[in-house]
């Protein structure tokens, strides 16, 4: 019975220590990799200065050899109205063809185009605008579609003219490679402190096997100052998510992870107490 009782507490505590050591793993290691867009709204307009701190997504180049850069793309996702905005700006010395707008476009994958030059732009996706419009070229376009979080590979292609003084008067550039991968995941609320772990997450036996005066006193989360008078009202929800996504609002997460680690490693000492020992020459329980 102790052996059994022992084999539990320890697998607890491994348990628990693993779910710890995980939450303790920073949030950007596991989607570093991942061709995300940067999780935050835009507003189609034609003015693309709150893109300015975004780092480019993409590379825009020539179909044309030699295939030289054109210019990037920057990519956003709002999740609360499942938004995909985009931000094509041509490089230095370069500009946009505007007399074809329908050539200007987003697509994911056989569905068709997302948005184009013929979109229109009355502030529900999809929505279009071009950038610094001269005439009959620009210096890029903003655009907005809708799109459900998922995994799209080999999927995303952006396209548009540019003007040129061959026979047919444009050249066209896409995405290198010309269809890339996308990935959007919406981020999930998690528990900001150990009282609103589910508890299933919980071991049923360590009442039984771990003595409360034994278990390690867990840490308070840090409750909310009082409210000010006059004071900005909290977050919405879905702010928050979006704030521990980029790991601005990670505290609590790593303040529970290491209190799960802490106490899988109690659970997995407390097993080791509980092995049989010798009593009077025979084998025996303490």
């Amino acid at each position: 019975m102790a052996s059994r009782s022992r084999r539990i507490t320890a697998l607890s505590g491994m348990a628990m220590a693993a779910a710890g050591a995980t939450l303790l793993v920073p949030a950007g290691m596991a989607s570093a990799a991942a061709p995300e867009p940067v999780y935050a709204a835009a507003t189609v307009d034609g003015a693309p200065g709150e893109w300015s701190a975004d780092a480019p997504w993409g590379t825009l180049v020539s179909n044309d050899p030699p295939h030289r850069v054109i210019g990037s793309l920057s990519l956003r996702y709002e999740c609360s109205t499942e938004t995909l905005f985009a931000l094509v700006t041509a490089a230095p010395g370069e500009t946009f063809k505007t007399e074809d707008p329908g050539e200007a476009y987003l697509r994911l994958g056989p569905t068709g185009k997302l948005v184009s030059g013929l979109s229109g732009n009355d502030g529900v996706p999809p929505d279009f605008a071009w950038v610094e419009q001269s005439g009959i070229t620009a210096a890029g376009f903003e655009a907005s579609a809708s799109v459900t979080p998922g995994t799209y590979p080999a999927s995303l292609r952006v396209h548009a003219k540019l003007p040129d003084d061959s026979a047919d008067g444009y050249e066209t550039i896409d995405l290198d490679p010309r269809y890339r991968d996308l990935t959007i995941e919406c981020p999930t609320v998690v528990p900001t402190s150990i009282d609103s772990v589910p508890s299933s997450v919980i071991p049923s036996s360590i009442d039984a096997t771990f003595p409360e005066t034994s278990m390690p006193a867990p840490t308070a989360a840090p409750t909310d100052p009082p409210a000010v008078k006059g004071a900005v009202a909290s977050a919405p929800p879905v702010e928050r998510v979006e704030l521990a996504r980029t790991g601005s609002s990670s505290g609590p997460l790593v303040a529970l992870g290491a209190l799960l680690l802490v106490l899988g490693a109690a659970l997995v000492g407390r097993a080791h107490q509980l092995r049989p020992v010798p009593v009077d020459g025979r084998q025996g329980r303490r």
